[in-house]
């Protein structure tokens, strides 16, 4: 299989799909590590924020390798 479709394969997505959910994901991880920076200068700022992304990352994540599995 060609390597350029291979993973939209092995995932059961469409390019247009997993460009939607890859940019998401990685959106939100910038946020976090924009979060984490900001409250590493001020530590009474941001206090839960990446953590909270994080988790709503890894629940994700979660739901969606359960999906695959399938």
């Amino acid at each position: 299989m060609h390597f350029f479709s291979k993973h939209l394969h092995e995932v059961n997505e469409s390019y247009f799909q997993h460009l939607k959910e890859a940019a998401y994901c990685g959106g939100l991880m910038i946020i976090a590590g924009i979060a984490c920076t900001i409250h590493a200068i001020f530590p009474f700022l941001l206090q839960k924020t990446a953590s909270k992304i994080l988790q709503k990352l890894q629940t994700r994540f979660t739901k969606r390798n359960r999906l695959d599995e399938v």
